[in-house]
């Protein structure tokens, strides 16, 4: 099996190639023809061993499929172990209403800025259980908790408002899935308090049972931190067509620009509720490691345990051998020995 099967799409390039350089050598040929006659060819393309050029070649073509492999990890399964896990759990709440793509951050949407700055978290909370829960007027669980941060990633990136067909805010259904989400893939005791909510929004919430929710989460040991993204004086919503260029603001009933503006009030409310703290996030600032540091805090001295699966990595083995083709390509000559002194015997003949 491989760790990285996605690389093995590479492989389909390596036939395409060798065709392409066997009729490449075929026009070349057709061209010396072409300009040179036909005594005069036997003698220039005798220099080269033909059958040794397409071997060198495919020497080549060796190297670039051990590389591929090698980039896709192939892997054997040895057997489970359980592994301990520490710190605390954390699920992440992203924003992804239409007024997170103002861009009222140096010139940048809070949707960027946020999702760069959950990267960074998610880099730093390496070794521990991370899940992610999209929400505009609706929520929708994105990656149950997880220690596979390389697909989190992928998914928080591709993070959009598209994705929900209910617009809006509405923190309580997204609180009201976390705390599902934390109860069935929570590995932590029950009483553990070692489980962590981060909001990320830019405060706008249309809907009353935000605090009511926070304080269902409180009342199950669960901490909620909140980021706050944008500014107060906000900017006007962009909209989008479908090939994703900006095709104007969005306008009130009475056709004025609606300005979207940075609430922190409703998320520092949810923080004091969910006994955790609150954030405002800039651009290019240090906020992301204060946070980084309150969650370790709560986690601190908390560990788990998981039955994994343990592989043998057999990548390096597929290096080595790429290796050993790329010697033997650069060793391997195409010309034939003596071939200068075939061409002065055959232009002395021909004095």
């Amino acid at each position: 099996m491989f760790a990285h099967p996605e690389y093995l799409y590479l492989l389909f390039f390596i036939p395409v190639f060798f065709i392409f350089f066997i009729l490449r050598l075929k026009s070349n040929d057709r061209l010396l023809r072409s300009y040179i006659r036909e005594s005069c060819l036997k003698v220039v393309v005798g220099f080269v061993y033909r059958k040794r050029q397409v071997f060198r070649f495919f020497i080549l073509l060796m190297v670039f499929l051990f590389l591929i492999l090698a980039l896709a990890r192939p892997q054997s399964r040895k057997e489970k172990q359980e592994v301990e896990i520490k710190g605390a759990e954390v699920m992440i709440l992203a924003d992804v209403s239409k007024s997170m793509l103002v861009e009222d951050m140096g010139g940048v949407s809070r949707l960027s800025v946020m999702k760069k700055e959950l990267d960074k978290l998610v880099n730093m909370l390496a070794g521990q259980r991370v899940g992610l829960i999209s929400f505009s007027g609706s929520a929708v669980l994105i990656s149950p908790l997880t220690l596979d941060h390389s697909a989190l990633k992928l998914f928080l990136k591709s993070l959009s408002p598209g994705e929900h067909t209910v617009q809006g805010t509405d923190f309580g259904s997204a609180f009201r899935i976390a705390g599902q989400a934390l109860q069935r893939g929570s590995a932590l005791d029950p009483a553990s308090s070692a489980r962590v909510v981060v909001v990320a929004s830019d405060g706008e919430d249309n809907e009353a049972q935000a605090l009511r929710m926070a304080k269902e989460l409180t009342n199950q040991k669960v901490r909620i931190f909140a980021l706050g993204f944008g500014t107060r004086q906000g900017g006007m919503i962009p909209v989008y067509d479908r090939q994703g260029n900006k095709v104007s603001y969005k306008k009130d009933r009475a056709g004025n620009p609606v300005i979207s503006r940075f609430d922190e009030s409703n998320l520092k409310k949810i923080a004091h509720t969910g006994q955790g703290a609150f954030y405002t996030v800039s651009l290019g600032g240090d906020t992301i490691n204060r946070v980084y540091k309150d969650i370790q805090k709560v986690g601190k001295d908390m560990s788990s345990y998981e039955l994994r699966n343990v592989y043998k990595e057999w990548y390096q083995y597929f290096v080595f051998i790429a290796v050993l083709f790329g010697f033997m390509y650069f060793l391997m000559g195409e010309k034939k020995k003596g071939d200068l002194k075939e061409w002065h015997s055959y232009l002395e003949k021909k004095s």
